[in-house]
């Protein structure tokens, strides 16, 4: 995706674009905004990393700074269970052309961490490429998200139930973390 995106800026620009771990990162400037969307804490599997990587944000925030990041909200029967084989996404990425991905997974509840196998098939060149990876997380319940938070530098932040900035509530498939520095 790196490679994609410098492709299109143009050459002036391209310092702009650095690939660095959330852990560590590091810039000489500090933003009013950083957001982690796609479930990036959830990639961090030891107490101490997380904490690192949110302590690492908020040095990067200005006063006032808001660093946004998401989890999704753990289905129990999902937990126990796993899923196997369930397609969660058919459409068409451009017109005339399908894509689909099929999802596995296989939690452990002791480590608090779920597998999940992704199976992409694709329309591309007049034939039907795929492809499969897997993406080990590590879930989070809310009073967990609320004591990591409060265990880093960051004194204020709220919960979300979605991007839209609706409560948490029973029907909430996410939380949306917004902590501000």
């Amino acid at each position: 995706m790196i490679d994609v995106l410098l492709t299109k800026l143009d050459k002036d620009q391209q310092y702009r674009i650095s690939l660095q771990n959330i852990i560590d990162f590091s810039y000489d400037f500090r933003f009013d905004l950083i957001i982690a969307p796609f479930r990036v804490l959830m990639h961090l599997f030891e107490k101490e990393e997380q904490i690192r990587a949110i302590n690492n944000v908020y040095a990067h925030l200005a006063t006032g700074g808001r660093f946004i990041f998401d989890a999704f909200v753990p289905d129990l029967n999902q937990l126990i269970k796993g899923v196997d084989n369930w397609t969660d996404y058919e459409g068409e990425y451009e017109e005339g052309k399908k894509v689909r991905r099929v999802v596995s997974t296989t939690p452990s509840l002791i480590d608090q961490t779920i597998d999940v196998f992704f199976h992409l098939e694709w329309d591309e060149d007049e034939e039907v490429k795929q492809d499969d990876w897997r993406v080990p997380l590590r879930f989070f319940f809310r009073y967990e998200l609320e004591h990591l938070i409060e265990r880093s530098n960051f004194e204020k932040y709220k919960i979300l139930g979605d991007y839209y900035g609706n409560v948490l509530g029973k029907e909430s498939k996410e939380f949306v973390v917004v902590c501000q520095k």
